[in-house]
C-alpha cells in the first residue's frame, strides 16, 4: 500500500488494478491517508520514500501516545477514587503497546488504534461531564462520525459504534419506566444524530476518495458473504487464504459473489454440526488471542526490506529486539506475551463487575469482538485496535479483586 500512495504523490498514478480499491474497500481511507501525507513531505522537499517513512512512523508513534492517554483518563473516569488503577493500565500499556512491534508499522491496525478508545473515552465523558443539552446532541453527533469513520478505516473498529448504540438501547430500557416522555424524546434524538453522521461521513468519504484519484465500482465490491465464508473454513482455521479470496475475486457479478459465499458459508457451518463447530471456534479463539505478538511478522512484507545500519550500535541493537529473526526478539515475544495473558485474565474478572453505562459499554465492544471473529474471518492482529479496550477492562479486573480483597481482609 505504501508504495503504491508514494507513487501517486510523487507521479500522479495508482498502479493498482482498476478493480482493486473497488474489491478491497478496506484500504482505501489508508491509501488517502497515506498519499495526503506522502503530498506534504514532497511540498516540504522530501523526495524520498525511506525518509517520508519516518513521518509515517512519528505519526503512528504520536496516535499510541495519544491511546495512552485517552486509555488513563478512561479508567480515571470509570473509578474516580483513586488513581491507582488508571496508573496500573497506563502501565500496561506502555509495556504491551508502546513495545509492540505494530508502532513501526504503517497500516489500518496502527493508524486505528486511537479510533475505538477515543469512542469509548467520548462515550465516558458524554455521560459523566457534559450537562448542556446542545453539547451532548453535538457531542453524541461527534462519537457517531469518528465511529462511521472508524468503520471506513478500519471495519472491526465499527463494532464499538455498535456497542455504544446497543448501551444506549439498554441504558433507555431501564430509564423508560420512570421517564417516558424524556427517554422517548432521547431515543428520536439520537437516531436523529446517528442517521445525520452516517450520510455526513459518507459524503466526506466519497469527496476523499475521488479527490485522491480513487474510482470505485460497486459492481466490483466485495460481499460480506465472503469473509463469513474464509471465517468458517476449517482447513485454515478461519483465516487468511487465497483460494477463499481468489474464487470470490473471480466471479464477475456482485450478486452471484454474495450468493456463491453465502452458499459455501452454509455449507461449512453444516458440515461441522453439531459439535465440530465448537472444536473449530475453539481453534480459532486460539488464533485470534494467543499471540500477545498480535501475530507480528505472521502475514504481511512490512520487514522485508532491511536497510543498512545508521550507526553501530543503536541500529543493529534496535533490530535485534523488533526484527522477528533478531537475537532479543523471543525476550520481546515472552514480555508481550506474559503482558497480554495477564490482561486478558483479568478482562476475565471483569467480567462480573458493575453493569453501569461505561462498565456496559466495554463489556459490549469485548463481547461484539469476540463474536466478529467468531463469524468472520480470523487474525491476531484485529485485536490490535481493541488492546486500549482490553487494558481498560484489565484495570477494571484489578479493582474489582481489589474490592474484593479489602471487603475480606480489611
Amino acid at each position: 500500500m505504501t508504495d503504491k500512495a508514494w507513487n501517486a504523490a510523487l507521479n500522479g498514478i495508482i498502479d493498482v488494478p482498476e478493480w482493486y480499491y473497488s474489491f478491497y474497500t478496506n484500504n482505501i481511507l489508508i491509501h488517502c491517508y497515506e498519499y495526503g501525507i506522502f503530498k506534504l513531505c514532497i511540498s516540504f522537499g522530501i523526495t524520498e520514500l525511506e525518509h517520508a517513512m519516518y513521518v509515517l512512523v512519528l505519526i503512528n508513534c504520536l496516535v499510541s501516545a495519544v491511546s495512552a492517554l485517552l486509555v488513563y483518563d478512561a479508567i480515571h473516569m470509570l473509578y474516580p477514587a483513586g488513581r491507582r488503577a488508571a496508573i496500573l493500565g497506563y502501565v500496561f500499556y506502555l509495556g504491551l503497546i508502546m513495545l509492540s512491534p505494530w508502532v513501526l508499522i504503517a497500516y489500518t491496525d496502527s493508524l486505528a488504534l486511537v479510533l475505538p478508545i477515543l469512542i469509548v473515552w467520548m462515550y465516558l465523558k458524554l455521560k459523566k461531564d457534559v450537562k448542556n443539552p446542545v453539547f451532548a446532541v453535538l457531542f453524541g453527533g461527534l462519537i457517531c462520525f469518528v465511529g462511521f469513520v472508524a468503520y471506513k478505516l478500519k471495519a472491526t473498529a465499527g463494532i464499538v459504534l455498535i456497542a455504544v448504540v446497543i448501551t444506549e438501547i439498554i441504558s433507555a430500557l431501564r430509564s423508560f419506566r420512570d421517564e417516558k416522555v424524556r427517554t422517548s424524546l432521547r431515543v428520536v434524538i439520537s437516531l436523529a444524530i446517528l442517521v445525520v453522521m452516517y450520510y455526513l461521513s459518507n459524503m466526506l468519504y466519497t469527496s476523499t476518495y475521488t479527490a485522491c484519484g480513487v474510482v470505485l465500482d460497486k459492481e466490483l465490491a466485495c460481499p460480506v458473504t465472503h469473509y463469513l465464508k474464509m471465517g468458517f473454513n476449517d482447513s485454515e482455521a478461519g483465516t487468511f487464504n487465497y483460494p477463499d479470496s481468489d474464487e470470490t475475486a473471480y466471479i464477475s457479478l456482485y450478486k452471484d459473489r454474495y450468493e456463491n459465499d453465502l452458499s459455501k458459508a452454509k455449507s461449512r457451518i453444516k458440515a461441522m454440526l453439531p459439535f465440530g463447530i465448537i472444536r473449530f471456534e475453539a481453534r480459532k479463539a486460539l488464533v485470534n488471542y494467543h499471540d500477545g505478538t498480535f501475530a507480528n511478522g505472521v502475514e504481511g512484507g512490512f520487514y522485508s526490506t532491511v536497510y543498512p545500519d545508521r550507526d553501530k550500535i543503536l541500529s543493529p541493537f534496535l533490530k535485534s529486539i523488533f526484527w522477528i529473526d533478531g537475537a532479543l526478539y523471543p525476550y520481546l515475544e515472552c514480555i508481550l506475551q506474559g503482558l497480554w495473558l495477564t490482561v486478558l485474565v483479568l478482562c476475565i474478572v471483569f467480567g462480573g463487575s458493575n453493569d453501569k453505562d461505561g462498565e456496559l459499554l466495554i463489556k459490549m465492544v469485548l463481547i461484539g469482538v469476540f463474536v466478529f471473529l467468531s463469524l468472520f474471518e480470523s487474525r491476531a492482529r484485529y485485536l490490535y485496535i481493541f488492546s486500549p479496550i482490553f487494558i481498560v477492562a484489565f484495570a477494571g479486573g484489578s479493582e474489582r479483586i481489589l474490592g474484593k480483597w479489602r471487603k475480606h481482609f480489611g
